[in-house]
């Protein structure tokens, strides 16, 4: 009798890091691999918020904002893994596999909000992060121009449901 393969393999970094104090470390990936890494959060993953871009909007992406840019750590098992996608004020650069195209984790300038930010797709980490049930998804992240400056900022869906 033949044993059968299993019809998907959760790819996983090379190594994984020891967590800080008051830290988890989670892995996550692309579909098919390229592209893994490993993120340090907080033990409850709550706040994870949602883009109202085009593009984030279209693929439904959910973001999770590290605190530190040094806790998202990226792993390629190829050189040409990584693609990246740019568009309007290109002040997010958007990182996919260039193999199966899945976002990741993007790259924000730090003149968007201050400092750099590093959102990372909870939808691409492993072990299911099932996102509908987070009380911070209720949350919008709405960038556009104040003054002049692009700026970052969140709203909260729920009472904009509400209002109409």
């Amino acid at each position: 009798m033949s044993q059968s393969l299993p019809l998907y393999v959760i790819p996983e970094p090379p190594s994984i890091p020891k967590a800080r104090e008051g830290m988890v470390v989670r892995t996550g990936s692309c579909h098919c691999g390229a592209v893994t890494y490993t993120l340090q959060t907080i033990p409850d993953l709550q706040q994870v918020k949602r883009c109202d871009c085009s593009i984030c909007y279209r693929n439904a992406y959910a973001w999770y904002y590290a605190p530190s840019a040094d806790d998202l750590v990226v792993h390629k098992s190829r050189l040409d893994a990584l693609s990246t996608y740019s568009f309007g004020p290109k002040r997010a650069i958007h990182n996919f596999c260039g193999s199966c195209g899945v976002n990741t984790f993007n790259f924000f300038s730090d003149k968007v909000s201050g400092f750099p930010l590093r959102p990372v797709n909870v939808r691409t980490l492993n072990g299911g992060i099932n996102v509908d049930e987070l009380e911070e998804w209720k949350k919008e992240i709405v960038a556009g121009k104040k003054n002049g400056e692009w700026v970052v900022s969140f709203k909260d869906v729920q009472e904009e449901e509400e209002k109409t």
